[in-house]
């Protein structure tokens, strides 16, 4: 029996599958203590379809070695692969060039990396370390200077989207939607003490939290 939880041990430990098969196991025990798994990575669908994996707006299976996407394409399962699609701080070592130039293309298929799955809507602006060591570096997004901005890399990857955000809108990492709700209501908290310094990060988080689904 899978343990429900990651221990500091080497997923490895558990065989050539091993990273798959404990990842499953904590999804679907719904027991994430550790705080492992990242929540824009595979998840379980809902409703009637809670029996089927979702990868963004993507359907996605894990059969005979290999990682299904909508029945029509296929990855090999690897070790890296499965880290970078499952977790919130994928173990580098694992995870080779193929696999990077694989989730990208898996990226670029689901939109699982964009705001609501929406492959017009930009990056998510997410300090995950797989947002900031490999999503970001992947699609040249950079955040600073008050602006998130996608660029090309000319020579590079082919068919890359491009896209430009309004450069005085106010942007920010953030780890998830419970770290955005505390400080949103921090930040609250301060303007009914009379401090209205903090309107254009209220602002944003709230525009944040409703481009992803969380309130109306």
């Amino acid at each position: 029996m899978l343990p429900l939880q990651v221990s500091k041990s080497d997923p490895s430990e558990h065989g050539d599958m091993g990273h798959l098969r404990l990842y499953l196991a904590i999804l679907e025990s719904g027991r994430d203590l550790n705080n492992i798994l990242d929540p824009t990575g595979v998840k379980k669908g809902s409703g009637n379809n809670s029996y089927q994996l979702k990868f963004g707006n993507s359907d996605i299976s894990f059969r005979d070695k290999f990682i299904v996407l909508d029945e029509k394409h296929k990855y090999s399962i690897t070790p890296g692969l499965v880290e970078l699609l499952f977790k919130r701080d994928p173990i580098g070592t694992y995870v080779t060039n193929t696999d990077l130039a694989n989730f990208r293309n898996i990226l670029q298929y689901t939109s699982a990396h964009r705001v609501k799955n929406d492959p017009n809507s930009r990056v998510k602006a997410w300090n995950q370390p797989k947002y900031t060591k490999y999503i970001h570096p992947l699609f040249n997004v950079k955040i600073g200077g008050g602006a998130l901005v996608e660029k090309s890399l000319p020579g590079l990857w082919d068919n890359f989207k491009v896209a430009y955000l309004k450069p005085k809108k106010y942007y920010r990492y953030w780890n998830d939607p419970n770290e955005l709700c505390e400080r949103l209501k921090l930040l609250l908290g301060e303007k009914n003490a009379g401090n209205s310094s903090h309107d254009n990060e209220i602002n944003s988080i709230i525009e944040e939290l409703r481009e992803e689904g969380y309130i109306r």
